[in-house]
């Protein structure tokens, strides 16, 4: 579906509740971590080559540490789905006819929360924080295992 709204503004339509999380999710993020968003868009923009860019925010001072929280917040999206299923899950499971509203509005989360190649391309300029990452749970990890009583289980613990 993704790909067919990058063609069509019909598929487009319909991830428009998705595309409008996914942009409010970089712009949320880059105004707490002092990025300043400058401009945002959800109209679908043509392309030269034909496809359409779906939104998109713009920011004026995106720093190394802010680049990575502000490109893969979308990531944050995916909670979404579940906590609406949580909440319609604990009353009734009779269907209701504002479900056909609620799916059509939560379906298009799990397309729109992954992020674009710009995004990830931008979230390279955090390269220390991956970094620092990797070695926190490197270090961590053994800890983990341990502490959660998971040893039996075999996963690649450094010895």
């Amino acid at each position: 579906m993704r790909l067919l709204a990058g063609k069509n503004r019909f598929c487009a339509l319909l991830l428009i509740a998705g595309t409008f999380m996914h942009e409010l999710m970089h712009f949320v993020v880059g105004l707490m971590l002092g990025a300043r968003p400058v401009s945002a868009s959800l109209i679908p923009k043509r392309r030269p080559d034909g496809s359409f860019v779906l939104g998109s925010v713009s920011f004026a001072s995106i720093r190394w540490y802010s680049a990575a929280p502000v490109a893969l917040a979308p990531l944050a999206i995916i909670t979404v789905p579940f906590l609406v299923a949580s909440v319609r899950c604990a009353g009734t499971l009779a269907f209701q006819p504002w479900d056909l509203l609620l799916a059509f509005l939560i379906a298009p989360q799990f397309l729109c929360c992954w992020p674009s190649s710009t995004d990830w391309r931008l979230s390279m300029k955090s390269w220390p924080l991956f970094l620092l990452a990797g070695a926190a749970v490197w270090y961590f990890y053994p800890y983990v295992v341990h502490s959660l009583g998971l040893e039996r289980i075999r996963l690649l613990i450094p010895h």
